[in-house]
């Protein structure tokens, strides 16, 4: 049965009706998270604007600007869009017990906690790895949730690449070539593959960590629409000598999530 999307009450865009003003781009942004949770699938920019009544041009620009956030991610073939697991995550304090129902946030925090690093997930957001939880010790760099960092330049850009056929990974390689103008030095797209491929087969990817001067190690944690990734960072010594033991914990924690999928 396909479910058809009901608008949010529009009079809350205006204030008209509510116990106080509205502004309305923030009545609007919250109308839009609404209806993906009234739909949930993925829905255009012009299914959105005729559901709730919108102009087509703000919306456009409500949904970008949700995309740079990390809230909705853009399937830029289809120009169509769909909430990320940031959007599950954002309130996950005020009720932790139905958030971490499947132990998702609560695996993440175990992990940190046995290993001492800092433990992310982070999905794909255009052409970055996007953080969207983050557990770590004290004394480590913090990293900010939704924090966007290029996706050849860490150990978990490296996994989300790796779920992409090599073709993929290949024009996404020459794009970002491109588009350096020189400013990094280029890419050299065959022993990337071929380094790529490799880690693939070994079940895990390592690469810089997101905070400067640490390292990182990462493993596929999802093949759903979002591309979930788990990473472990911290110093180059720590990752390096424990390589292949986080690597056991990290496939571990998502065994646990996998048996767990929907909170996950």
């Amino acid at each position: 049965m396909q479910l058809h999307a009901v608008a949010p009450d529009r009079v809350a865009a205006t204030g008209t009706g509510c116990l106080g003003p509205v502004v309305k781009s923030a009545g609007r942004t919250l109308q839009i998270l609404e209806f993906f949770d009234a739909v949930r699938r993925e829905a255009s920019v012009l299914e959105v604007a005729r559901a709730l009544g919108l102009p087509q041009s703000s919306t456009s620009a409500l949904l970008q600007s949700l995309v740079s956030l990390g809230y909705l991610q853009q399937d830029r073939l289809s120009r169509t869009y769909f909430p990320t697991r940031r959007v599950s995550l954002l309130g996950h304090w005020v009720d932790s017990a139905t958030v971490q129902e499947g132990r998702l946030l609560e695996t993440v925090d175990d992990l940190a906690l046995r290993t001492g690093q800092t433990v992310v997930m982070a999905t794909a957001n255009g052409l970055f790895a996007q953080y969207i939880y983050v557990a770590q010790p004290r004394q480590a760099a913090p990293i900010p949730i939704g924090a966007l960092h290029p996706v050849t330049k860490t150990a978990t850009g490296r996994a989300l690449l790796a779920q992409a056929e090599e073709s993929n990974v290949a024009a996404i390689l020459r794009r970002l070539n491109a588009e350096s103008a020189g400013e990094d030095t280029p890419i050299a797209i065959r022993p990337f593959l071929d380094a790529l491929q490799a880690e693939r087969a070994r079940g895990y990817f390592t690469g810089p960590g997101a905070a400067e001067g640490t390292a990182g190690l990462a493993i596929i944690g999802g093949r759903d629409r979002q591309h979930l990734v788990l990473g472990i960072e911290g110093s180059p010594e720590a990752i390096r000598s424990c390589e292949r033991r986080f690597s056991d914990q990290l496939h571990g924690s998502a065994g646990t999530l996998a048996r767990h999928p929907r909170v996950a």
